[in-house]
């Protein structure tokens, strides 16, 4: 930013520039994002998700010395109850049955991350004649280590910071070659973003890895300020992201234009350009301001100005306002609220198209990212677009057009681009034209083979209610002579609410390593009630069907739900034993209790078996 008495011609500039730079530290340092990350929350819910700490031992050092690693935090483990004051019983997987579910909280940490990069808890298994050796990655400057990584760093340059775990992390091992090359490229940038690397199974980096909230490895960090800012990198893993989501975050989050050259290069007539324009000076709308910009820097590009005339489009104004530049529709609109909240909600509402268009061009992607992120209803229009585009084109825009404003988006997408997308609904491009609905609530709806006069009339019963809801289902099957009864979203009332039975309902997820786990186990107790008439043992793909979310709530895979033949729905909350799970069946079964002993010697038999 230009100096202050070059912008405004005041003899007492410096005095006022370190007033506002005060202010604006002041107001960085109350946002929660800046809030202090060694404190955490030392109560959890029952519900919530939380890693478990673990300690494996190790054998064999280079050194000689044996002891423990440095403690690891494994993937998140479902809070089942509070047990007194400062323990809680954890939902452990069937391999780990033998372990006592009941721990300190003291061995937890709130679940924040994304499951991609939690080490997974088989891994940390240790064999009793498996080895570690230790074998240092990088290892900072111990100068550097004693001021803190983050404030040997000059203010300008970004330090993102990966934690790599012991040698043998795959993730780590995955990550470090992709890592690498973007730091090669990072490094010649201006300004230089620097990329560090840190191995926290060498004692002293763990002590200062201790100070930031760190789940799993590999956990990147994005230093900011001397260190007096953290962001976790939200970026993906792949060189190319890296270097894209470090390169926005280099810099200052808003750009200065001072000349129409600096328009013309910083708004980009292709993208959303967020532009503040501050005539007169207000100490609180900058800082709302350049706080927004912070935040959404990576969604959008951000600019500053004192003087509208040096923009592309829109005219002048005489007290600061937000001007958003878009490359479709009315191509520019303004804003006068610099309250957060409502110039966060601005910026969503404008940056949605009043149709956009998914196809093969990359250009209109970052639009149909806004999309599908809006609130409202979303109405989905699939076509073939090199025969069907110029018959549905105008009146699909129109009817968009006339919903204006009523919280419905729409998206005019080709088939065969957007055909990942029908397949997850249950849907496929030999069925478009076809119109789809997505509901606020959830709830959708679709017409296959629509005609282009029928768009709005079609609409407008939906939105009165009119029309059937559509549910993502497998299809029946022909057979279901199983032990484990297979339930489809179609069957789901039959099957499950109107079966007058009490019916164990496993949701699992194709490929889910604990789904796998427990198969066996549901067998096991599906042969159990076998001879039982009154008592059901079924399971449901909850990825390939819809399930209602307000009747059963699943999180995680696998999920089991009893509903009793008198209607009451249970969830299951213990270990995912067979014993547990007949004692929780017997327990909260509305029918009358079936001898458990007539089949239990064939049962056994069976198990040996398995």
């Amino acid at each position: 930013m230009a100096p202050f008495k070059a912008l405004y011609g005041r003899a007492d500039a410096e005095e006022k520039v370190r007033s506002i730079q005060a202010k604006l530290l002041e107001a960085q340092s109350r946002r929660k994002k800046y809030a202090n990350r060694k404190v955490r929350d030392m109560t959890f819910q029952t519900g919530e998700k939380v890693l478990l700490k673990v300690s494996p031992m190790k054998e064999v050092m280079k050194l000689g010395n044996k002891g423990k690693l440095s403690p690891r935090y494994i993937e998140p483990f479902e809070i089942l109850k509070c047990v007194g004051s400062v323990a809680y019983r954890l939902a452990l997987p069937p391999s780990l049955s033998g372990v006592h579910p009941v721990f300190h909280v003291s061995m937890l940490i709130k679940y924040h991350g994304d499951e991609d990069y939690i080490i997974k808890w088989d891994s940390v298994l240790l064999d009793k004649d498996l080895l570690y050796e230790e074998e240092p990655i990088a290892i900072l400057d111990r100068d550097l280590r004693r001021k803190g990584a983050c404030t040997a760093l000059q203010n300008r340059i970004l330090s993102p910071k990966i934690d790599l775990g012991v040698k043998r992390c795959g993730y780590c091992e995955q990550l470090a070659p992709k890592y690498e090359e973007a730091a090669s490229v990072l490094n010649n940038h201006d300004p230089a973003v620097i990329l560090a690397k840190m191995d926290t199974t060498i004692p002293e980096n763990a002590e200062l890895a201790r100070n930031y909230t760190i789940n799993g490895v590999p956990s990147i960090k994005i230093f900011r300020n001397g260190g007096k800012t953290v962001h976790d990198y939200k970026g993906t893993r792949e060189t190319e992201g890296i270097i894209a989501y470090l390169k926005k975050h280099g810099g200052p989050a808003s750009l200065e234009i001072k000349t129409k050259e600096d328009a013309a290069t910083f708004i980009d007539e292709k993208k959303i350009v967020v532009a503040g324009i501050f005539p007169q000076l207000s100490l609180e709308k900058i800082i709302n301001f350049t706080a927004l910009a912070e935040d959404l820097r990576v969604d959008y590009d951000f600019v500053h100005t004192l003087d509208a005339k040096l923009l592309p489009r829109g005219g002048l104004v005489d007290k600061p306002s937000i001007r958003l530049f878009k490359p479709f529709d009315e191509l520019y609109a303004d804003f006068e609220d610099f309250q957060l909240e409502a110039m966060q909600n601005f910026i969503e509402e404008t940056s949605v198209p009043i149709m956009a268009i998914l196809d093969d061009n990359p250009e209109n992607q970052q639009f149909v990212n806004h999309f599908l992120h809006s609130p409202g209803d979303k109405v989905f229009l699939f076509l073939n677009f090199s025969t069907d585009l110029d018959a549905f084109k105008s009146k699909y825009y129109d009817l968009a057009l006339s919903y204006k404003g009523k919280e419905t988006n729409f998206l005019l997408g080709d088939a065969e681009t957007g055909k990942r997308a029908l397949q997850y609904f249950g849907l496929d491009t030999d069925q478009a034209p076809l119109i789809f609905v997505l509901s606020m609530g959830g709830t959708k709806y679709v017409q296959r083979h629509v005609q282009p006069d029928n768009l709005a009339s079609w609409l407008k019963d939906c939105k009165d209610g009119k029309l059937k809801p559509y549910l993502k289902s497998q299809p029946i099957p022909e057979f279901n002579n199983e032990t484990v009864k297979v339930v489809v979203a179609e069957t789901l009332d039959d099957m499950v609410f109107n079966s007058g039975k009490d019916v164990l309902l496993e949701f699992y997820q194709l490929g889910c390593r604990y789904c796998e786990e427990f198969a066996p186990v549901l067998d096991e107790i599906a042969l159990s009630f076998e001879k039982d008439p009154h008592v059901v043992i079924a399971k449901i793909d909850a990825t390939e069907n819809d399930i209602p979310r307000d009747v059963f709530e699943v999180e995680g895979f696998p999920t089991l739900y009893l509903r009793s033949a008198t209607g009451r729905l249970s969830r299951f909350e213990g270990n995912r034993t067979k014993d547990a799970i007949i004692e929780f069946i017997q327990t909260n079964r509305g029918s009358p209790a079936f001898d458990f002993s007539i089949s239990q010697t064939q049962t056994d038999s069976v198990k040996d078996e398995l």
